[in-house]
């Protein structure tokens, strides 16, 4: 009996030992897997739309190494999240929220995670807010449609006084004077009806507005420009507008500031007496995300005021941060739409997601203003 005790106890102790072992092994596999899963994270955003060195950055002070994606349109990175497709961060335009919410497409941020939310500009909250978009998303960049100037070709066909406001693209008698000049417009649709409503002084918003109406401003103010203009492209602008090649332009705000950069007789505008429309770029987690606390790091670290100051540096598009001007290189601390300050804040407003009825209507109308032939 002594030796079959003896025996089992050891038997007893070697299976425990195994189990130990085995317990450990698993274990360390476990700490092996979830330290490779939060080594990397996936993330998608637009082109061009960051400083790669933030990039870097966040590595360095991390250890977590990024996949980094770019794609060119809304529509696409719509499509990419609705498929499923993995991915830790996305950038996405504030109309894409509510689509994107619905269809509980996006994980609920853990505000605990995000410290550095408190340097966002209240002002901007509270329109992201409006959108039923701040558990959900943080700001990133934001940018607008505005008026690009060569003051002295404009000056010398116009008159030095010549009023800063949308009639001189919506104006068919008043931009016909400035064909010689040259007149360009980016290709973006909602971003210009949105202006053409304001310049109506139309109260409606891209979802509600009649589509009887749309065509009767389409008809009077737009397709007439069309022949005035050289060409509708959303990269050609700025590069003409910098050489000289244009007087006038209605584009991204940033892509006039890079031009500003090249040619100093260049000036971006905001139009007398209008709506400051913006286009804020959101940051998201999808559902499909594999490491979300990875990817609060990274959110965080882009609301640092130094690192949305180099993104604003690089992009020239405005940050979310308050006070966030004191931060940029001197040169810049007083270009508009970088920031939005006291004065403009009473005529900003987000661009609304136009319903579908109307989308469809200004699709196709923008299909036909895009292929009309010009007649000059």
């Amino acid at each position: 009996m002594p030796i079959l005790q003896s025996y089992q106890a050891s038997s007893i102790k070697h299976q425990a030992s195994s189990i130990k072992h085995c317990l450990i092994f698993l274990c360390g596999c476990v700490f092996s897997v979830a330290v490779s899963a939060q080594s990397i994270i996936k993330v998608y955003n637009w082109d061009d739309y960051i400083d790669q060195t933030v990039l870097e950055d966040f590595e360095k002070e991390t250890g977590i190494k990024i996949d980094y994606h770019t794609f060119g349109s809304e529509r696409e990175i719509r499509q990419l999240i609705d498929s499923n497709t993995l991915m830790d961060v996305a950038v996405v335009p504030h109309f894409s929220l509510p689509h994107l919410m619905e269809e509980q497409r996006l994980n609920k941020l853990n505000p605990a995670l995000l410290s550095n939310q408190e340097n966002l500009d209240a002002f901007i909250l509270s329109r992201m807010s409006l959108l039923g978009a701040n558990g959900y998303a943080m700001p990133y960049l934001w940018g607008s449609v505005a008026f690009g100037f060569n003051r002295p070709l404009t000056q010398k066909i116009l008159g030095a006084d010549f009023k800063e406001d949308w009639s001189l693209l919506f104006d068919p008698s008043k931009n016909a004077q400035l064909n010689s000049c040259g007149m360009a417009m980016a290709d973006a649709p909602y971003e210009i009806y949105a202006a053409l409503l304001d310049f109506k002084g139309s109260s409606d918003s891209l979802d509600r507005v009649p589509l009887a109406r749309f065509r009767r401003f389409f008809n009077k103010s737009l397709l007439p420009i069309r022949s005035n203009l050289r060409y509708i492209d959303s990269a050609r602008y700025f590069d003409g507008l910098g050489k000289g090649d244009l007087c006038l332009v209605a584009g991204w705000s940033s892509g006039i500031l890079h031009a500003m950069q090249r040619n100093q007789d260049v000036q971006a505008v905001f139009p007398e007496d209008s709506t400051l429309t913006i286009i804020m770029e959101a940051l998201v987690i999808p559902r499909t995300s594999q490491n979300p606390a990875a990817a609060h790091q990274l959110i965080d670290f882009l609301l640092r005021f130094d690192v949305s100051a180099r993104n604003v540096e690089k992009t020239l598009s405005g940050s979310p941060l308050k006070n966030i001007g004191s931060f940029l290189k001197p040169e810049l601390q007083n270009a508009p739409f970088l920031y939005i300050d006291e004065k403009i804040k009473s005529h900003v407003q987000l661009l609304e997601s136009p319903g579908q009825a109307q989308k469809e209507e200004m699709d196709k109308l923008w299909e036909g203003f895009l292929n009309a032939r010009d007649m000059r």
